[in-house]
């Protein structure tokens, strides 16, 4: 994924003067964000997110985040080279998302959890069984994207 990322604890004393853009489903964000954030669907085309935030983001640096990354940073690359000519002063994914926030212990607005989960979901998303050794978040998702968020 290109763009530079942050991580939750670079993220969050600078959390106020940031723009933030929750690319997740509406249920997700519903169920709890980023104090702030700013919704986009997943599959926004990158000319309605120039026409609709290019004001938001002048200027300002700007953090894409979804509950692993990977939704977020498709959008940021997606949007990178429109949103060019607002001139933001960072483009910018959360490493590990919502997921990395929680495990390390920073709050949601919203509901404590990052979304509700269940099998069939760790299964179709994240490639489940999960080991009872690994951390709690890490059984939430592959031993692979465990990896990567966790970098």
């Amino acid at each position: 994924i290109s763009g530079t990322g942050i991580t939750p604890r670079e993220l969050a004393p600078r959390l106020a003067s940031m723009v933030l853009f929750d690319v997740r489903e509406a249920e997700e964000f519903a169920q709890s964000r980023l104090p702030g954030a700013h919704r986009l669907p997943p599959d926004m085309p990158a000319e309605a997110f120039r026409a609709a935030h290019a004001e938001r983001v002048a200027g300002r640096e700007v953090v894409f985040y979804c509950a692993v990354g990977w939704r977020s940073g498709r959008m940021l690359e997606r949007v990178q080279a429109l949103i060019a000519s607002a001139r933001p002063a960072a483009l910018l994914n959360l490493r590990g998302g919502l997921f990395r926030w929680r495990a390390e212990g920073l709050p949601l607005e919203g509901d404590a959890e990052v979304h509700p989960f269940d099998a069939q979901w760790g299964r179709a998303c994240c490639g489940g069984p999960w080991s009872a050794d690994q951390p709690a978040i890490a059984r939430t998702i592959s031993p692979t994207l465990w990896r990567i968020i966790a970098s």
